[in-house]
């Protein structure tokens, strides 16, 4: 699917896809300017997110935009963890984010409020996924059939009516012009 849409996107001479580690787009010393960055799945394992994003900033042309996916602390399975006493509050990092070497967690305002710090403006926020639990419980409920393929579809439809308490945050910033 990767290789379909780069395709697509690279057949227009004025696009240009690059894929890389972060920390090697950070490092480069090249003074190429990125319309686009995309941090899917990573920001919450960075040791130094404060960091990697002001360098990311410095990447990006005026009025670049960076587009964050990354898990909602606020999700309701994470609240019930504190209301059961599993967590001693949303930001607590669990034993699996601790074995996953996921160093950080946010919310939306937390992560919105990092982002202001690094000088970007949020465009967009929201979320998705209502999940009612721990992934390893809904894996294993979908392993034994108990968790179909239109029961999960239900739990995207319902998202909507449980913003900002899904499971994934979706963010657009941008760098404007200076």
């Amino acid at each position: 699917m990767y290789a379909h849409n780069v395709a697509k996107f690279e057949s227009d001479s004025t696009t240009t896809i690059l894929q890389m580690e972060l920390n090697t787009f950070c490092e480069s010393a090249s003074a190429e300017e990125f319309d686009l960055v995309i941090l899917s799945g990573v920001l919450h394992e960075m040791l130094n997110p404060r960091e990697e994003l002001s360098s990311i900033y410095s990447r990006l042309s005026c009025n670049g935009r960076l587009f964050i996916v990354t898990p909602n602390n606020q999700s309701i399975h994470r609240l019930l963890g504190v209301f059961l006493g599993i967590l001693e509050n949303t930001s607590t990092l669990t034993s699996t984010e601790i074995m996953m070497q996921q160093h950080s967690n946010y919310s939306l305002d937390s992560l919105k409020g990092l982002l202001k710090e690094s000088g970007f403006t949020v465009d967009l926020a929201l979320t998705n996924f209502l999940k009612p639990h721990t992934h390893k419980q809904m894996q294993t409920w979908v392993d034994e059939g108990l968790l179909t393929e239109a029961k999960l579809q239900s739990l995207y439809e319902l998202s909507e009516a449980f913003e900002p308490y899904n499971s994934e945050m979706f963010i657009l910033a941008r760098k404007y012009g200076e």
